[in-house]
């Protein structure tokens, strides 16, 4: 891969604003310009694992400023230091406060050499400012975009995670759960509830002795009691979830595990509706790179786990989604304001968070949660809202 000049960029929170200027432009050398604050120095450190998730082999420097919150004159000396240092740097200016783009501009503007670039994500555009040209070789905004991943976005963010994977099987499982479950919710949802008060506990969770979890293995699940519930548990055999006997008697396919039997009774009664709008984002073009079940490499991080990550191509963000198929065991308020400090966490300040919520108790209450998710900046997409949003193909690119 062929590197080009030096990028000189300024340290902010907006990290796609540098993320796709990097991308394009493939530089042999990042210059990152960082106000005298810890929090601004490790985003810079941040950054650069961003970089290197994203294949970038430049030399990374880092440039300290003397403020804390810079003002124009002193990006500006900034600028006027480390441009005949490196002839030929490009300067994107649109990080950082605008009082220190504003400097950047100013600074890099006495040289001629030097092309100024403005990221324009709304408009989905590399802006040349200044009388240089950008590089001919710089290639189209959306071919850039397109490039975008969910771990260098995360690693930028100083976020490494591990996650489930999608399976074919998986993936079918959610698109027939969601047409089996919108036309017959409440029959099915009797027969995944007895399989759940069939499982053996202690107290409120299931138990761990093996003889208990060998014993609930080798005995029969509830029967299915309707022609839906049938269909549904036909459905997940197919996923590989159940196994079926000759004698129609179905059992749970898997070890005599308790995380393993957990992952199977989330699937039937609520983590299918994960793996539905999984599938519809897999379709559509809006969305890409999709991440499932997301949690901390490390143990003690500032998130927990996470039903699914993707690139937004319309928006030029990440998605942090959260899927619950009704509303009885969480607090709405609390769980929408948790999701938008999850979206900050693990996407940067203009990700955004979604929650798919599959049946509100009323209208009523779908309409509060919308007005509650539109101040609080959490997307709120309630049954066929669901599909209008992940199965859309806006935002192509």
């Amino acid at each position: 891969m062929k590197c080009g000049p030096t990028l000189i960029q300024l340290v902010s929170e907006q990290t796609m604003q540098n993320l796709l200027p990097l991308l394009a432009l493939r530089p042999e050398r990042v210059i990152q310009i960082c106000s005298n604050d810890p929090h601004f120095k490790q985003i810079a450190v941040n950054f650069e694992k961003g970089a290197r998730k994203a294949g970038s082999r430049a030399e990374f420097q880092t440039y300290a400023l003397q403020s804390q919150s810079p003002l124009p004159e002193e990006v500006r000396q900034a600028h006027k230091q480390l441009l005949p240092v490196f002839p030929g740097a490009i300067v994107n200016i649109t990080g950082g406060t605008k009082l220190m783009s504003l400097g950047a501009y100013l600074g890099a503007s006495e040289f001629h050499d030097t092309a100024i670039l403005y990221c324009d994500t709304v408009n989905k555009r590399f802006v040349q400012v200044g009388r240089k040209t950008l590089p001919s070789s710089l290639p189209a905004f959306d071919s850039v975009a397109s490039l975008l991943t969910v771990p260098m976005v995360m690693a930028a963010q100083g976020k490494d995670f591990r996650e489930a994977s999608f399976t074919e099987q998986l993936l079918e499982f959610g698109r027939t759960a969601w047409g089996l479950r919108m036309q017959h919710h409440e029959a099915i949802s009797a027969w995944t509830g007895a399989i759940r008060n069939s499982l053996p506990r202690n107290k409120n969770r299931i138990t761990d002795s093996p003889a208990a979890l060998r014993q609930f293995l080798q005995t029969p699940l509830p029967p299915a009691g309707s022609d839906a519930a049938s269909d549904y548990l036909d459905a997940a055999a197919q996923a590989g979830l159940l196994r079926v006997e000759p004698d129609g008697r179905a059992y749970f396919a898997t070890e005599p595990r308790r995380s393993s039997i957990e992952r199977i009774s989330n699937l039937l009664d609520g983590a299918w509706l994960e793996l539905a709008v999984a599938e519809m984002a897999r379709v559509s073009s809006r969305f890409a790179d999709l991440h499932w079940s997301v949690e901390p490499e490390k143990t003690g991080e500032d998130y927990g786990e996470t039903d699914l990550i993707a690139v937004d191509r319309k928006n030029l963000n990440l998605a942090i989604i959260s899927c619950k198929t009704s509303t009885e065991r969480v607090s709405t308020l609390e769980h929408l304001s948790s999701w938008r400090d999850r979206a900050r966490t693990l996407g940067g300040s203009h990700a955004t968070g979604h929650l798919c919520l599959f049946r509100a108790k009323s209208s009523d209450q779908a309409n509060a949660l919308h007005a509650m998710g539109k101040k609080m900046n959490v997307q709120v997409h309630i049954a066929e809202e669901i599909p209008a949003c992940f199965m859309s193909c806006s935002g192509a690119l």
